[in-house]
C-alpha cells in the first residue's frame, strides 16, 4: 500500500491560519494584537512539520530502494 508523501498533519497545522485572513476586527484582525505572533508561530510550525515529514518521506524512499 502506497503511503502519502506528506500526511494530514500539514492540513491540521494550517487550519487555523485562515482566521487572520477573514477577521475584520478584534485581536485576530490584520492589525490586531494576536495576528502577528499567530502568523509567526504558524510559519515556524509549518517549518517544523515540513522538515519532519520530508525527512520521513526520504527515509521511506531509502528503505524501498534497499
Amino acid at each position: 500500500m502506497m503511503q502519502p508523501v506528506m500526511n494530514t498533519m500539514i492540513l491540521k497545522v494550517f487550519l487555523w491560519s485562515g482566521v487572520v485572513l477573514v477577521a475584520k476586527r478584534g485581536p485576530f484582525a490584520y492589525d490586531g494584537l494576536i495576528s502577528f505572533w499567530f502568523a509567526v508561530f504558524v510559519f515556524f510550525g509549518w517549518m517544523v512539520v515540513m522538515t519532519v515529514t520530508t525527512f520521513q518521506a526520504v527515509s521511506r524512499e531509502e528503505g524501498r530502494e534497499s
